[in-house]
């Protein structure tokens, strides 16, 4: 057993990988794909998905010849289940982390954590960035190394600020959940 945990936690992008798919346990995908939510390159993937598989907690699909090979964790191994709890415990970023992320984005008036990012599986956002520039491509670059830190996907929502507004005025069910819900304000005051 403690060789095995010692394969799998044998280099961070490994631990990284691991994470990104007991997140979505359900979901497919390929070297490409993991490679850009991740930011490393697909050859140091392929690398990893590789020995995941060999320890049986990843599953291949499409080997035949010109299909994409994408992978799956193997629901079936018995330690699956616990590895996603203890990834999901150990490896939240810090709440630093996650502000300097969104540090040098101009125009931002609020961003708050929720959801996964403070262990809270009631909420449907994880992420709430209000800016007077929610076009801006440096807040998308923001989010995207927010969910490279968390090594998952993370649901978010951008508003302007009279949207905002407006959404706490008329007590909008997403933004209400998002304050009901344990949330942390990184950015800003609500």
């Amino acid at each position: 057993m403690f060789t095995e945990l010692s394969r799998l936690a044998a280099t961070p992008l490994r631990l990284k990988i691991l994470k990104f798919y007991t997140f979505q346990p359900e979901s497919s995908h390929t070297v490409r794909a993991v490679a850009n939510a991740l930011g490393s390159t697909a050859d140091r993937v392929a690398t990893e998905l590789r020995a995941l598989v060999a320890c049986d907690i990843m599953v291949q699909r499409g080997k035949e010849v010109g299909a994409a090979r994408a992978y799956k964790l193997n629901e079936d191994n018995p330690i699956a289940k616990p590895l996603a709890v203890f990834l999901e415990i150990a490896t939240l970023p810090d709440v630093r982390e996650l502000a300097a992320c969104f540090r040098g984005v101009r125009g931002l008036s609020l961003v708050v954590v929720a959801g996964v990012l403070l262990h809270e599986g009631r909420g449907a956002v994880d992420l709430l960035v209000v800016t007077s520039r929610p076009k801006d491509p440096s807040v998308t670059k923001a989010i995207t190394k927010a969910e490279r830190l968390m090594a998952a996907p993370l649901r978010y929502l951008i508003l302007d600020p009279s949207e905002y507004d407006d959404r706490i005025e008329v007590r909008d069910r997403l933004v209400r959940d998002i304050f009901e819900f344990r949330h942390r304000v990184l950015i800003g005051k609500r």
